[in-house]
C-alpha cells in the first residue's frame, strides 16, 4: 500500500492502535450534557408514628446535578450531586424549624456528608418503552453504599422527568424516631427529578 506523504510511520503505527482498539475518536453524536442551572432533585419524606399529625412531612430540594446523558441508539446516563447541596424548603416551615432539620440531616444521623460528600448514579441500562417513554436501571451510591435502581423517565417539551422511591435503610441509614418512635420519618422517601439536557454543540 503507498503511504500517504502526510503521515511517518510512527503516525501510522499509532492510528492503527487507536481504530484497532476501538478508541472513540469523537464523542458521540447524542452525548449532551446535564444543564446544571435548570435541574433539580425534590426529595420527599413522609412522617410517621403514633403523634405524627403533630409532625411535618419534608422536602427537600437539590441542584447543580453534574451529568452526562446520550440519547442515541446507545443510550445511557450518569450523573453526581454533593449531598450537601440537598436543602430543606418545608415550605410552611419557620427558618429556625428549617435550620434544624438541615442540620440533623447533614449530621452523622442520617447523610453524613463530611464523610460522604458525593451521591453518584451510572445507568446500566436504557429500555425505550414509546417515543418520549424510557425504562432506566442503574447503580446509585448514597451515603457510601451501591445498590441497584430502576424507574421511568418521560420526555416533555425538551425536559426529563421521572420519579421513584428509595428506602433509607438500604443505604443503611435509619430513619430518625423522636419521642420513643412517637413521632418519625417512614423508611421510604420519594424522589422526583426534573432534568434539562444543554443544547447540542
Amino acid at each position: 500500500m503507498k503511504r500517504d506523504k502526510g503521515f511517518s510511520p510512527l503516525s501510522e503505527s499509532i492510528l492503527f492502535l487507536l481504530l484497532s482498539c476501538g478508541f472513540p475518536l469523537q464523542a458521540s453524536a447524542e452525548q449532551r450534557a446535564i444543564d446544571p442551572e435548570f435541574s433539580t432533585i425534590i426529595v420527599r419524606v413522609y412522617k410517621s408514628g403514633l403523634f405524627s399529625m403533630f409532625a411535618h412531612d419534608h422536602v427537600i430540594r437539590a441542584s447543580g446535578l453534574q451529568g452526562v446523558a446520550d440519547t442515541g441508539e446507545s443510550a445511557s446516563v450518569s450523573f453526581r450531586l454533593g449531598s450537601g447541596q440537598l436543602k430543606v424548603v418545608d415550605p410552611g416551615a419557620s427558618a429556625e424549624d428549617r435550620a434544624e432539620v438541615q442540620r440533623t440531616m447533614e449530621g452523622e444521623k442520617v447523610l453524613d456528608v463530611n464523610q460522604y460528600p458525593e451521591i453518584t448514579f451510572k445507568s446500566s441500562s436504557v429500555t425505550k418503552q414509546s417515543s418520549n417513554r424510557w425504562q432506566i436501571k442503574g447503580s446509585l451510591t448514597f451515603h457510601g453504599r451501591t445498590r441497584e435502581i430502576s424507574f421511568e423517565v418521560e420526555e416533555n417539551g425538551g425536559r426529563y422527568h421521572g420519579k421513584t422511591l428509595l428506602r433509607l435503610k438500604d443505604f443503611q441509614i435509619e430513619p430518625i424516631r423522636l419521642a420513643g418512635g412517637a413521632v418519625g420519618v417512614k423508611n421510604e422517601v420519594g424522589i422526583e427529578f426534573d432534568v434539562k439536557l444543554a443544547q447540542k454543540p
